[in-house]
């Protein structure tokens, strides 16, 4: 019988619950949308997949290029970004036990994901095509911590 493969586990930065069930490769958290004449929640899936993209709501929601969504746990409802801010941020355990941050721009169509060693408080990995675009706001975010 194969080994099924081990994944890393995503945790919400303020309770700590577990968004990949099971330490699948779906990450699950809720997502909210908003304009001057509406705002809706749902649930958005993501690839546990550090550097692959998409999303996936569990309503018929569509997703157009450019919607920035304001990503929440999906058991406490603790936003993990400020609406001004451009990333989320999130927590993982690699599987041999080290504690990292993903952060993960907001805005669909857009491609960058952080990885930040929790005890160097440095960017360990960077992936996406647009991930330039975004490490002002990282190296902000890190200096902020005392680097």
């Amino acid at each position: 019988m194969a080994k099924p493969a081990a994944y890393n586990s995503f945790l919400c930065p303020y309770c700590d619950a577990e968004l990949n069930p099971r330490k699948g490769p779906i990450i699950k958290v809720k997502g909210r949308l908003e304009a001057p004449s509406f705002a809706v929640t749902t649930d958005v899936f993501l690839s546990s997949g550090l550097g692959v993209y998409g999303r996936t709501t569990a309503t018929d929601v569509q997703l157009n290029e450019g919607a920035k969504i304001e990503f929440s746990c999906p058991k406490c409802n603790a936003p993990f970004s400020e609406p001004a801010e451009e990333l989320a941020h999130i927590r993982m355990r690699r599987t041999d036990g080290r504690l990292f941050q993903v952060s993960f721009n907001k805005t669909y169509g857009k491609r960058s994901t952080f990885v930040i060693d929790s005890d160097k408080q440095e960017v360990a990995e960077e992936f996406g095509a647009d991930a330039q675009m975004y490490r002002e706001d990282i190296d902000k975010r890190l200096n902020y911590f005392g680097t």
